[in-house]
């Protein structure tokens, strides 16, 4: 198992990122998963000490519209990507427990529309 070595980063650096890095984190291939899981992790845990459900929450604003224009992405990999996200996002919440995010009820038709 890979270990990337622990990173500092500013976390005004990192935040155009973690719609980015959500995704990848989901990739279908295993071994992709795994490697950017743990980028996640050393470079989310450390800068902004929070868990993934303070991340979402905090980050939704970019995250959902980012996961949206991605779900008819040309590459399987990356539509799979979102569709694992949205799932993770549908079912437990922004804030990690059952609850809507008030953005994902207001982009909820247009995700409807994209997705069938």
């Amino acid at each position: 198992l890979y270990r990337p070595p622990v990173v500092s980063i500013q976390a005004s650096r990192l935040v155009p990122l973690i719609p980015m890095l959500f995704v990848a984190k989901n990739d279908p291939v295993v071994a992709v998963r795994q490697v950017m899981r743990e980028v996640w992790e050393q470079l989310l845990a450390n800068p902004l000490k929070q868990a993934e459900g303070g991340v979402l929450r905090d980050n939704f604003p970019s995250i959902l519209p980012y996961l949206i224009d991605n779900m008819l992405n040309p590459r399987w990999r990356e539509r799979e990507a979102v569709c694992i996200c949205l799932e993770t996002i549908l079912t437990r919440g922004s804030d990690g427990g059952q609850h809507w995010d008030p953005l994902l009820t207001k982009h909820l038709p247009l995700l409807l529309r994209k997705g069938f």
